[in-house]
């Protein structure tokens, strides 16, 4: 029998937390990811956080996606999480799209190489904002 640390026991705690979120997140998402690719680029560039449409895709859906719907799921994977932890304000919107920028770099290793073409992104997106002290500091 193994004994579990307290701090593995509230790290479990807070992946199920994380994944529930963006589970929510997912379910509100388009369920369709070519569904919004048919904005201009201009209209992307001024609405940088709109548009995403990688909420229920895997690492290969992530891999062939465009920059642009890349930084804007990430942007919502980055709000949900964020509005998550405990003592947390508000992120401007500058702050926002950095931690946006972080998670895709980050999205983008992790599929690199089709290592994680059948894993979710909402599931890769958690995993990493666990790990990444980056992504959690205000």
């Amino acid at each position: 029998m193994k004994l579990h640390t307290p701090s593995a026991v509230a790290g479990a705690f807070a992946l199920v937390g994380l994944m529930t979120s963006l589970t929510l997140l997912v379910s509100c998402g388009e369920s369709d990811p070519g569904e919004r690719g048919d904005r201009s680029s201009a209209q992307q560039s001024i609405n940088w956080y709109s548009g995403g449409s990688l909420h229920q895709a895997d690492g290969g859906d992530w891999r062939q996606a465009t920059e642009p719907n890349r930084l804007a799921t990430a942007a919502d994977f980055v709000a949900i999480l964020h509005s998550n932890d405990n003592g947390q304000g508000a992120l401007t919107r500058d702050r926002l799209k950095q931690k946006a920028q972080v998670l895709v770099s980050e999205l983008n290793a992790a599929t690199e190489g089709g290592v994680a073409d059948s894993q979710a992104v909402s599931e890769l997106a958690a995993m990493i904002w666990l790990m990444s002290e980056e992504l959690r500091s205000r």
